[in-house]
């Protein structure tokens, strides 16, 4: 029996934090792969918080060998990394595949960890009480993007803390990246995901409904 890793077409490739699980099965079976190993991989990403093959034992040999040519599972390089005096408010800021810099910060108090995303490079609102607006907009963040900080946050803080919430205050308005700040959302809620719950996402918005659309 031959034991040649399993023939995988290699096209685009897309990012594994930016696919549902739906999305992750219809990839798999594009490629002749089984559907369900979908569920095995979003087990070990988000809940085991495992990103290379090598650790998926439950996959066969010739899909973890192959496993980089599915779905790209890397995160954003951290740029820097600023800290307060006590310790508890770390602000991360991220390079993007362009280039482009976006920041999200982790706050700890007695009672919860948070975590504040951004859904935009630069912002177009121009606030008065927000430096971010002085940038103006150059894009939208993509929902790999902004689940990759949820992640990277957790994984700072290895995932010690069951009493996280999410609050999208970062850089960027979120209702005028609606389309992607709910995909991102609808993964982040993902039962066999990280399975947060509505209660603990809070989308803050200053945006008027003209800004939006």
């Amino acid at each position: 029996m031959s034991t040649s890793p399993l023939p995988i077409r290699i096209e685009s490739l897309p990012g594994f934090f930016g696919l549902s699980r739906l999305a992750l099965a219809r990839r798999l079976e594009s490629l002749g792969l089984p559907r369900y190993r979908a569920d095995q991989i979003y087990t070990w990403v988000y809940q085991k918080h495992h990103r290379g093959a090598a650790a998926m034992t439950n996959l066969p040999a010739g899909l973890r060998a192959r496993l980089e040519e599915v779905c790209d599972l890397s995160l954003p390089r951290v740029a820097s990394t600023h800290v307060t005096r006590d310790h508890l408010t770390h602000k991360f800021v991220l390079e993007l595949s362009d280039g482009a810099r976006v920041e999200c910060v982790s706050m700890r108090t007695e009672r919860r960890l948070t975590f504040c995303l951004s859904s935009q490079v630069g912002c177009a609102l121009k606030c008065s009480f927000c430096a971010t607006g002085l940038m103006g907009l150059s894009r939208n963040l993509r929902a790999e993007e902004i689940v990759a900080q949820v992640v990277l946050m957790g994984d700072f803080h290895a995932w010690r803390d069951d009493r996280l919430n999410l609050v999208f205050m970062g850089m960027g308005e979120p209702l005028a990246n609606y389309r992607a700040v709910m995909d991102a959302i609808r993964i982040l809620h993902e039962p066999l995901g990280l399975h947060l719950g509505a209660r603990r996402i809070t989308v803050s918005t200053s945006c008027a409904t003209s800004s939006c659309r």
